[in-house]
């Protein structure tokens, strides 16, 4: 009997099979007064380290991207002072990502765009570890 060889796992975290609302943009140094455009998608699942997501924007590896992740209940693991006119809506998470992996979907159309995480507030970091692990958990 021949043993299988499984190719070996790069990633350092569990990735969450979840779908989230995401508005990104390619994250460039600019002036105060500059507006943000931000594109808007899903992303298709993500871990303490990074996400994948489709977009209708061809990125390439290497490219920085700013990221605003709407994960309901993440919030409520912040460690922050109590504020008075905090709101029902989910407020997303912020974070800056590079990309690692472009695959094309439908040519020129939708691209499947693997990113790691490299810049987020250690207190969100927190805070999205202590959601990964509820819903791994299940509750």
């Amino acid at each position: 009997m021949k043993e299988e060889i499984l190719p070996m796992e790069r990633r350092h975290y569990i990735r969450l099979g979840q779908h989230h609302m995401l508005r990104y943009e390619r994250y460039v140094f600019q002036a105060p007064e500059e507006e943000d455009i931000f594109e808007e998608g899903r992303v298709k699942n993500y871990s303490l380290g990074g996400a994948l997501f489709e977009s209708k924007t061809e990125y390439h590896i290497g490219d920085i991207l700013k990221m605003e992740i709407t994960i309901p209940g993440w919030e409520k693991y912040k460690n922050e002072f109590y504020r008075e006119d905090k709101v029902s809506r989910p407020e997303p998470i912020t974070i800056l990502a590079s990309v690692v992996r472009v695959e094309v979907l439908v040519p020129d159309q939708i691209y499947e765009i693997g990113v790691q995480f490299v810049g987020i507030d250690e207190g969100d970091r927190w805070a999205l570890m202590k959601q990964i692990k509820t819903q791994l958990r299940g509750y």
